[in-house]
């Protein structure tokens, strides 16, 4: 025989709170807090990962266009500091580069366009969590 439990209130909550369709909001595993990948990012490149994840829009927009001006005048800090941030993120494997942007030539205003390797994209429904198995360079 066998016995069916009934489901316990917590699981009944997570149901309930997984249909709600209220504002958009970023999750950030408490897991995730833990890895090397995360541990070895400045303050800036963090704010920058959250800054993202919280614009992400499944249906939207898994793209974004960050330049050093976009992402410095975002996190209140130097162009430098901004792009030290997102090369940060692309090395420890959080952001992927999807497109190269210009600074010189006839498409110099355009920005690199990058994803969060959590969630897939219209080209790679896969994700690749490259910041799961990210290890610093021994030196």
């Amino acid at each position: 025989m066998v016995y069916l439990a009934a489901p316990s209130p917590s699981d009944i909550i997570m149901v309930a709170a997984t249909k709600f369709a209220g504002p958009s909001h970023a999750r950030f595993y408490s897991d995730w807090l833990d890895l090397p990948s995360y541990r070895n990012l400045h303050p800036p490149a963090r704010a920058l990962l959250l800054e993202t994840m919280a614009r992400y829009r499944p249906k939207t927009s898994t793209q974004f266009e960050w330049s050093s001006r976009k992402a410095a005048g975002l996190l209140l800090c130097s162009r430098s500091t901004a792009a030290q941030a997102l090369h940060e993120l692309v090395e420890c494997g959080w952001l992927k580069v999807e497109r190269v942007g210009r600074t010189k030539g006839p498409r110099a205003t355009r920005p690199s366009v990058y994803s969060l390797t959590m969630f897939g994209t219209a080209m790679d429904p896969t994700p690749s969590r490259e910041f799961m198995t990210w290890r610093p360079v021994a030196q």
